[in-house]
């Protein structure tokens, strides 16, 4: 599966939906989506799915956090249709893009405590 970026937020979560569907479907999985287990395996599959990484993340904290979210893809959808909203105008800018893989993630180091050439830490003075 695999995000249409060239639909609006709300489709796109729909459109995510039935393409699990769609492979339930044309693969004849109905059984294994079923079971608790496989409901675990679809609300998964959706979240690994999503886009940009904060929504991913986001819904990967309040699945964490939520007893019943983790086995209930109606749940998971209605919450990804009410989250999505908070991210239209970050998802609908056409100048965005995600970061690279290969470009390094910028560190704030707290405190007290710098980066060396030698990768000591300095402890707080």
């Amino acid at each position: 599966m695999k995000i249409d970026l060239k639909l609006p937020p709300r489709d796109r979560i729909t459109n995510l939906f039935e393409q699990m569907e769609g492979l339930i479907h044309d693969h004849n999985w109905q059984s294994i989506f079923e079971s608790e287990d496989g409901h675990k395996h679809y609300v998964r599959s959706i979240v690994n799915a999503l886009h940009p990484m904060s929504l991913k993340k986001e819904m990967w904290n309040a699945i964490k956090w939520s007893s019943g979210l983790k086995n209930d893809p109606t749940a998971l959808s209605d919450l990804l249709l009410e989250k999505v909203e908070s991210f239209e105008p970050f998802l609908m800018n056409p100048n965005f893009s995600s970061p690279s893989p290969s470009t390094p993630a910028k560190l704030s180091l707290p405190h007290g405590f710098s980066k060396d050439t030698d990768s000591k830490r300095h402890k707080p003075g």
